[in-house]
């Protein structure tokens, strides 16, 4: 009788990563694993430290990664500041001009290169990289700042990888020379821009050295202006960083990934175990009379019963030729067979003779082992006095 396979422990882990693969999407859209210097990472390179001296203020932030097109269309310039630290890739034409749009229609942009990274924003300004040299560092008790950013008792040891060119004002010089600003900021068509040399000095190592943070949360006041809404973009940082497995975990492909998981999971599992009542055992394939014969022959050469293989052939003649069981009764009936095979009679009478010594050896407790070609030639004439009785008897 057929049973089911019961459910063991290995079918509860499938089940488990199954149902797990389902809840995953529905996980929060930032659950995936910041980057090492993105504004969610706490490492030293990430600027997490900045989102939250900006909440403790009073702003409201939020993080985007959508690109800046769809930011730009969905966010309003007037009352939102765009922060955008370190991306990690170029900025494409048509990203320049959405961040152009976005101050020319009243918003505020704080815009920090990569260091070693030269950018050019059009009317906005230009940062010259240092083209990856060792980063510059603002150092002493009274570095060169514009007037409103309170530099009175700060130590700063603000770390910049280049210069900022443009029509604006300088917030922060590396020196007494004007060509030395690593800040500055401009004013255009209603918005406001800050533009600086460099996302270091915003890094969560940064803002821990002496008074840093005072400068990097003075920068944003004056890049926000009054805009109490700060937008944090994280779409340069995503679309930049390498990333093979997090591309699937996107929030438009998650979705198809994760079924694809699910998918996978459901076929290890159905190819792990059965399901159902098991199946029948197959018909054993049919065999032909000459495997049986070799089957049989082998068998009786390994253990040695030649005399027991006679035997069962002289047994099967018998049946066939209606022959008695006892010894000498076939040997009456030798004569009538020989007739009816065309023998000799004292021919067929020597053959039953030799297959009742035969016979007498099979008996329990003697030895029946028995040389081949014996075997095989009391066989053969068994085989031919059978042939021979049955083409006469037709």
């Amino acid at each position: 009788m057929m049973t089911r396979v019961p459910l063991g422990a290995r079918d509860a882990a499938w089940a488990t990563a199954c149902v797990l693969a389902l809840l995953a999407q529905f996980a929060p859209a930032d659950w995936r694993p910041a980057l090492p210097d993105d504004t969610r990472s706490p490492a030293p390179e990430g600027q997490k430290a900045l989102v939250l001296l900006a909440e403790r203020a009073g702003y409201e932030t939020v993080r985007r990664e959508s690109p800046l097109a769809v930011v730009a269309g969905e966010e309003t310039p007037a009352d939102t500041l765009l922060v955008v630290l370190g991306p990690a890739r170029e900025l494409t034409g048509g990203e320049e001009d959405v961040l152009e749009e976005w101050v020319s229609d009243g918003g505020g942009l704080l815009f920090a290169t990569r260091e070693g990274r030269s950018l050019d924003l059009g009317p906005l300004g230009r940062v010259e990289g240092n083209g990856g040299e060792d980063v510059g560092r603002l150092e002493g008790a009274e570095p060169s700042l514009a007037a409103g950013l309170d530099s009175t008792g700060l130590k700063l040891f603000w770390p910049y990888g280049g210069t900022v060119e443009g029509a604006g004002e300088a917030l922060v010089k590396a020196g007494a020379n004007d060509e030395d600003r690593v800040a500055l900021t401009q004013t255009w068509r209603g918005g406001t821009a800050v533009l600086a040399a460099g996302s270091a000095g915003f890094s969560n190592r940064s803002l821990a050295w002496g008074d840093n943070a005072a400068l990097a949360f003075r920068l944003l006041e004056r890049a926000a202006n009054g805009r109490r809404r700060i937008v944090f973009d994280e779409s340069l940082n995503l679309t930049g960083t390498p990333k093979t497995v997090a591309l699937l975990l996107d929030p438009e492909l998650r979705p198809l990934t994760l079924h694809l998981c699910l998918l996978a999971l459901l076929w290890g599992w159905w190819r792990g175990r059965a399901f159902g009542p098991p199946l029948p055992d197959p018909d054993p394939p049919r065999r032909t009379l000459t495997d049986h014969t070799d089957a049989a022959g082998d068998l009786a050469w390994r253990t040695g019963d030649g005399a027991g293989v006679v035997g069962w052939y002289r047994r099967a003649v018998a049946r066939d030729l209606r022959l008695p069981a006892d010894a000498k009764e076939r040997a009456k009936r030798a004569e009538a067979l020989a007739v009816a095979a065309g023998r000799d009679p004292a021919a067929v009478r020597d053959l039953f003779a030799r297959l009742a010594a035969v016979d007498a050896r099979t008996q329990p407790g003697m030895k029946t082992a028995m040389k081949r070609r014996a075997a095989a030639g009391l066989i053969r004439e068994l085989a031919a006095l059978r042939a021979d009785a049955g083409r006469r008897r037709r």
